[in-house]
Parts: structure tokens; sequence; C-alpha cells
């Protein structure tokens, strides 16, 4: 029988051309992501992302700042958020505070 602290793992999968948005620079993206969730993340090449933690709620708060990050603007779907200067709204806002932007 496993231990209730033994680590539950999930994968899910991204597009690999947004591992690099994940990861952000010198890891910092995903360094606050195992900060603030206390899960552990593993990326692959081929866009697989598994993620280790004791509790669901870790996980799922985990799955939900990468989906976020890596999120696509989708036709129809309200986006909030405020215009820059540029005219650029963030599509995607998660608690590590990476958005994608259209």
């Amino acid at each position: 029988e496993l231990s209730k602290y033994a680590p539950k793992i999930t994968t899910i999968h991204v597009d690999p051309e947004k591992i690099s948005k994940i990861i952000g620079p010198g890891g910092k993206t995903i360094k606050k992501i195992v900060e603030e969730t206390g899960a552990k993340i593993d990326i692959e090449e081929d866009g697989r992302v598994y993620i280790a933690a004791v509790n669901s709620e870790e996980a799922a708060k985990a799955i939900d700042m990468i989906n976020g990050i890596t999120a696509e603007a989708e036709v129809g779907k309200v986006y909030t958020g405020h215009a820059n200067t540029h005219g650029v709204i963030p599509a995607a806002r998660t608690a590590a505070g990476q958005g994608s932007r259209r």
C-alpha cells in the first residue's frame, strides 16, 4: 500500500514550442511554479509535462499555472485585462505572472 505522503504523478501535454514559456528566462517561471505549489515538474522535449505532488491541490494549482502560460486565445471567448501603450491585452494570466499576448 502506498503512503498517503507518496507523490502522485500527473502527465499533461503542451505544445513543444511553448516549453520555453513554462521554463522562463533562466528557469525563473518554472521555479516560481514549484515554489508556489510545492510540486516537482519535469518537462520532456516532446511536450510531456510530469507534475509530481503530494496532494491533488498542489497538482491542480501547478496544472492551472502551466495551462495559463500556454493557453491559446479562443475565438468568442472573453478575456479581461488592461491594454498597454502597444494595445496588447494579456490573454491569459496566472499566479506566476506570465501571460500570452495576442
